[in-house]
């Protein structure tokens, strides 16, 4: 739980005393519905907008959060947390809590602009992409210097989760940094008649990395 209070220990004539401070900065804010609660530190004059639509929350904040708790109100206690990652356009899980005394799913985290929502994961087939890969990278766009790539998979059409643990990057020993132009090139293929998996690379342009590494 994100703290609300400031612990203060100290020690007199060798008895312990702890003093509750109460934090004037934290601050919860709620969707309309009453189901997503988001606590932080928020400076003054933050506002967060919280819009629910068909099981998503779209999260508007005019600050920037170092760390924020996502609270929502739910009896599946296996479901997790999940955000939309707008770079590769996908969705992304998140580690995930469930507080059994007030019924809720928790996260922490920094992404906030963005849409939230809860999803149940089953275990999903992880097959060999190194074929499919390797065309997409040996087509990399002109003055491309590093690339990350994701691999994502949806069910009977619906939109695509990061597959976890199958992250990787490359061009520039995968040490370089966003300069802002990017661009994404993408596969998707068929596993069975209601899997399917996307391929997502995401491509840094033109800059990022000593003496502009071009992938080949």
């Amino acid at each position: 739980m994100l703290l609300r209070n400031l612990v203060i220990m100290l020690t007199l004539a060798g008895t312990i005393f702890f003093i509750l401070v109460k934090n004037p900065e934290a601050q919860t804010f709620v969707s309309s519905d009453g189901m997503l609660a988001v606590e932080f530190l928020a400076p003054q004059g933050t506002w967060i907008d919280i819009v629910e639509h068909d099981g998503a929350y779209e999260i508007s904040s005019s600050a920037s959060v170092r760390s924020a708790m996502l609270h929502l109100k739910t009896d599946d206690t296996t479901a997790r947390f999940g955000f939309f990652d707008k770079a590769f356009g996908m969705w992304r899980l998140a580690d995930t809590d469930f507080d059994e005394q007030t019924n809720e799913l928790l996260t922490r985290t920094t992404e906030l602009n963005t849409r939230w929502r809860k999803f149940f994961i089953d275990e999903i087939a992880r097959p060999n992409f190194d074929n499919e890969l390797a065309s997409l990278i040996t087509a990399s766009p002109d003055r491309a210097v590093g690339y990350q790539v994701e691999i994502g998979w949806a069910l009977n059409d619906n939109a695509y989760i990061i597959l976890e643990g199958q992250s990787s990057s490359g061009g520039c020993a995968g040490e370089y940094h966003y300069t802002g132009e990017t661009t994404l090139t993408s596969l998707e293929v068929s596993f069975s008649d209601t899997l399917t998996y996307q391929i997502v690379v995401l491509w840094q342009i033109g800059a990022g990395c000593e003496g502009y590494e071009v992938v080949e």
